[in-house]
């Protein structure tokens, strides 16, 4: 591929989340809890996706952080009872952390207002707009999702 259009399509996707960030979805708008930060909400949101209790080691590779610093996170989660420690009864080595059903109110909440908020802003575009963003978006999660395996929603 040119080298001219890979240098446009990364700098274009280096600017997409700041832009993100500064005209849809600002992330600090949406702080139901002030003492939490948004590691913490990603936390919840990583574990709102599943059902059943997470390996802290898998919740800390998936966000690409430290364990020390996951185990930070999660203590203050597990104060606020958003989180719970599970033991894993066939390895005590191992530390699973779940969702409390507080913690899944707040974190479903959380996404309840940032929708609402996502909603409102789009409502200024116009049909044809509203169309090929959709197109747009439908697109890119799709090839983007080849990096990861993300699926879309």
């Amino acid at each position: 591929m040119n080298s001219s259009i890979m240098d446009s399509l990364a700098g274009n996707l280096i600017q997409l989340l700041p832009l993100l960030h500064s005209t849809v979805i600002n992330l600090d708008d949406f702080n139901t809890d002030a003492d939490l930060g948004r590691a913490h909400y990603e936390i919840l949101a990583c574990l709102d996706s599943v059902e059943y209790a997470v390996p802290m080691t898998g919740v800390s590779k998936a966000m690409n952080i430290s364990k020390p610093y996951l185990t930070t996170l999660t203590d203050r989660l597990i104060s606020k009872d958003y989180i719970e420690r599970v033991p894993e009864p066939a390895d005590r080595r191992v530390i699973k952390i779940a969702l409390t059903s507080k913690g899944r109110a707040l974190i479903r909440e959380h996404f309840a207002m940032m929708r609402k908020a996502v909603v409102e802003k789009l409502a200024a575009l116009n049909a044809s707009e509203t169309e090929q963003l959709a197109s747009a978006l439908l697109t890119v999660t799709a090839i983007l999702g080849k990096f990861k395996g993300v699926k879309r929603q």
